[in-house]
This record gives C-alpha cells, structure tokens and sequence, in this order.
C-alpha cells in the first residue's frame, strides 16, 4: 500500500464512520503513523508503507472510526501557539479560550509581578500559556482531577513555566487567600446536562464528563465563581468565564454592578457571547 492508497482507503473507513473531516483525520494520521510531516504526503504519493507503518495506520485509523479524537490519538492538541500535551484526563483546548489568554495577557501585561488563579486548569493550557507569555507572572491552577494536574505540571515543565505556576488539587478556589489576585479566569463545565446528552461522540464519551457539565444547566458553577470572586481579587482586578450558547442573559443576571461595575461579554468566530469579562470595584 502506498501514500496515495492508504489516504484513499482511510478517507472511506472515516467517511463511513460519520466523521465530521474524513480527509484531514486520513492525512494527518497517516503523517503521524510514519513519522512525516503532511507535506511528506503530497511529495511522495508513491511512497510505499513498510508492513509495520500499515499496522500503525491500521490501528489509529481504527481509533478514529470509533470516534476517538484526534487529540487523544495524536496526544497532543495546539493551543495559542504551543503544543500541549492532552490525554482522555482532560478537555481538549479549544480555540474559543485563547480568547481568555489573550484578554488576561493584555490586562496583566503592565502590572509589575502579576498574580493570577486558574479555576479547573484541566490541560493548564490557560496558566501555561499566560504564564509563558508573562514572565514577570505567577499563578496558581486548581482542579479537582488529579490526573489531569499530572498532565498540567507537565505541559509547564515542557513551556519552562513550571517554577511560576503551583498546581493544586481542589476544588474552585482552593488554597487560595484573601485578596491576593490581579486575575481569575476559568473555564468551567457549562454544558446544561441535556444538551451533554446529544454531544458528538467525540465529546460525550472520550472527554472528562466532570469539566463538561455541572449535571444541571450548565451554570451552577458560573455562579459560584461569579458570587465568591471578589473575596479573591484585588481592587480593580479582573474576572474572565467561559460560558456556553446562550447563557448570556443569564450570567449577566448574575453581575452585581455595585460589586462589578464593569462588565461585557466577547463573541468567539461564531458572533457567540463566549467570554465574560467583568472588573472588581476599585476602592
């Protein structure tokens, strides 16, 4: 078998399973089973595959009709411009939450030594990245797994972050203080149970049920963060949510404006309210 069949033939096998990007997954498998990059591919379409590479495509070919991820196959998912390191203990990182990295790096970029919390820090893609792009910052990444902090502590130390951010095990919160953040950010489980119920496969039955859903309507926790916050921050610090479709309306509802009298929320590519951005009062 060579370059060009097996794409042929695992284009079909992905097709007939139902997955959403046959042709991509075919490519970017087969890259991966020989060691290539995908240009490797369209270089050498006549390249034949020893009996061990057919195997190997065979078998993660075999993962993905059965709606495996990708990410879980590949180990691995790009998230603001770095690879992390992903595994079934984690939510994949997802483009739409670079858009926290990017409002916190802005935020935190003039304060001198900024500290920040990572609520449910799952893969640590958020802590890591800020803490990469921020030198001078120091956080702490809290989550209750404590397999998916195992994979965190390693992405910092694959990002030389590790010595600026502590990974604990809790829940929320955690260890932390009093008004000892510049930042909270989080993206928390806000899928309501019953869209969890009708997920893609890939969703539903390979990622972490637990930083899905809160098993209600998707806003217990949102909730709990909103409310506890401000015991956590600094005057004038800055919170930022992850929240789901259409649950806009309803966090805003949750905004004490005496409290947070700035607050506004960001569409991902998809014109969708995604990200709640609120200030603390300064005193």
């Amino acid at each position: 078998m060579n370059v060009a069949d097996a794409i042929t033939f695992a284009t079909e096998a992905l097709r007939t399973a139902g997955t959403p990007e046959p042709a991509r997954d075919a490519k970017v498998l087969l890259a991966h089973s020989l060691g290539k990059q995908k240009t490797f591919l369209i270089a050498y379409p006549e390249f034949d595959l020893t009996d061990e590479q057919q195997d190997r495509f065979s078998t993660v070919t075999e993962r993905r009709a059965g709606r495996e991820p990708l990410q879980h196959i590949l180990g691995r998912q790009e998230f603001y411009g770095r690879d992390f390191r992903v595994s079934p203990d984690v939510l994949i990182p997802r483009p739409e939450t670079e858009a926290i990295v990017e409002l916190a790096v802005r935020f935190l970029a003039d304060r001198p030594e900024p500290r920040f919390l990572d609520i449910g820090t799952g893969s640590g893609c958020i802590a890591v990245s800020v803490a990469a792009e921020l030198p001078a910052a120091r956080g702490l990444a809290t989550d209750i797994s404590p397999a998916a902090l195992a994979v965190a502590r390693e992405n910092a130390e694959t990002h030389g972050v590790a010595d600026r951010v502590s990974f604990t095990e809790a829940d929320l919160f955690g260890p932390a203080g009093g008004a000892e953040f510049d930042l909270i950010a989080s993206n928390p489980p806000y899928i309501p149970l019953e869209e969890f119920r009708v997920l893609e496969p890939e969703v539903r039955e390979f990622e972490p049920r637990s930083a899905l859903t809160d098993e209600g309507d998707g806003l217990a926790i949102i909730r709990e963060i909103v409310s506890r916050a401000p015991q956590h921050l600094k005057p004038g610090g800055k919170l930022l949510v992850e929240i789901g479709f259409g649950q806009s309306e309803s966090v805003a509802a949750m905004i004490d404006t005496s409290m947070w009298p700035e607050h506004a929320f960001h569409n991902d590519l998809q014109g969708i309210p995604r990200i709640l951005e609120a200030t603390l009062i300064s005193l």
